[in-house]
């Protein structure tokens, strides 16, 4: 029974040296794609199904005027202006069904109201 059970704690060691390996993969991979998405020079959000903001990159905190991290929990309706709610709508069931949205023109909600028209 020992030997079972030193055979079994070196299997399960090798697994968890795979498994710590794989997570630092993975873990440089988010790197890039954080430092990708937060230096583009595009605004760009991730929303969840209902619409509610995950993240949002630096350049649309900086443009809208709010501090890193407030967007998150706000609402597409929160940020676009009310004349494009119709038009977000149907970008996040795009998003939703497809999995990709394309670079969109419309008008977001600075946060002092003012609207901004994103050409």
């Amino acid at each position: 029974p020992a030997q079972n059970l030193k055979e079994k704690l070196k299997e399960t060691e090798e697994k968890l040296r795979e498994s710590l390996k794989k997570i630092d993969e993975i873990e440089k991979h988010l790197e890039v794609y954080e430092k990708t998405f937060h230096e583009t020079p595009y605004m760009m959000h991730a929303v969840n199904e209902k619409g509610e903001i995950l993240m949002a990159n630096k350049r649309e905190h900086d443009m809208l005027g709010y501090q890193m991290g407030e967007l998150t929990g706000k609402t597409i309706y929160d940020v676009y202006a009310k004349a494009v709610h119709h038009e977000a709508a149907q970008g996040l069931k795009k998003v939703i069904e497809t999995g990709t949205h394309q670079m969109t023109y419309t008008t977001l909600v600075k946060k002092n109201g003012t609207p901004l028209r994103c050409d």
